[in-house]
Order: C-alpha cells, then sequence, then structure tokens
C-alpha cells in the first residue's frame, strides 16, 4: 500500500512543487500549463524517486524513530532524489539553482505521501481494533 501511494501521488505532487517554484521566477514570469505531456512525463521520470523515498519510509517505519524524525528523514530522502532526478532530467540547466528546485519538489512529495501513508495506517489500525471489538 505504501509504494502505490508514494508511486500514485508522489509524481505529481513533485510536478506541481516544481512548476510552482519556477512560477515564482520573475525573469520567466508564471509558467502556463499549456503542455499535458509534462504531467506524464513527471510520472515517467518520477515513479524512481517516489519507490526510493517509499523504500525510505518503509525502512524508517520499521524501527522504533519519533515521528518527527521519521518525516524528516524521508522528506530529505526525498530530497535527495529529486537532486538525482535533476541530474537525469536537465543536464544542460544551470546546475546553480536547478538541484534545489528539484529537490524541494522531492522534499514536498516525500512528506505529503509519508502523512498520508501514515493516516492510512491510522485508518486501517483503528478499523481492525473496532471490528475487533464489536
Amino acid at each position: 500500500m505504501r509504494f502505490l501511494i508514494f508511486v500514485l501521488i508522489g509524481p505529481g505532487i513533485g510536478f506541481l512543487t516544481i512548476w510552482g517554484v519556477l512560477s515564482l521566477n520573475p525573469r520567466h514570469g508564471p509558467l502556463h500549463f499549456d503542455e499535458p505531456a509534462a504531467l506524464a512525463l513527471a510520472y515517467l521520470f518520477g515513479v524512481w524517486p517516489a519507490m526510493f523515498t517509499a523504500a525510505v519510509d518503509a525502512w524508517v517505519s520499521e524501527r522504533k524513530v519519533d515521528a518527527r524524525l521519521k518525516l524528516l528523514l524521508i522528506s530529505l530522502a526525498g530530497f535527495v532524489t529529486g537532486c538525482g532526478l535533476q541530474w537525469v532530467v536537465t543536464p544542460s540547466w544551470d546546475h546553480s539553482i536547478a538541484p534545489y528546485v528539484f529537490g524541494t519538489g522531492g522534499f514536498v512529495a516525500g512528506l505529503v505521501c509519508s502523512l498520508i501513508t501514515r493516516e492510512v495506517r491510522r485508518w486501517k489500525m483503528g478499523r481492525t481494533d473496532d471490528q475487533q471489538r464489536g
């Protein structure tokens, strides 16, 4: 379930975050979403970072780690995979700021997906406990 959440939701959130951060650049002005294939490419290239971040989430979840530290570790893993994705996707960019833009997309996607996974797990555990009581 964890990997499914990360793979289905993570690339879209990362894409929207990167798109939003790039829209803040006054040199380019607001970016218009004219290319529907851009979201498909985000999923195509965003699957492996999402899988890696989900694997880190699974590894950290198995250990008894504080919830805040867990979210920080998973977000940092998302940031690192986002920076790695930048080197694969855009080798011709000016590499001074681009890793931070892609890293921010991975950071936000990892954080949101980890929170969703945690809530789904809580909901399933609560539902299971209620079924056992009644």
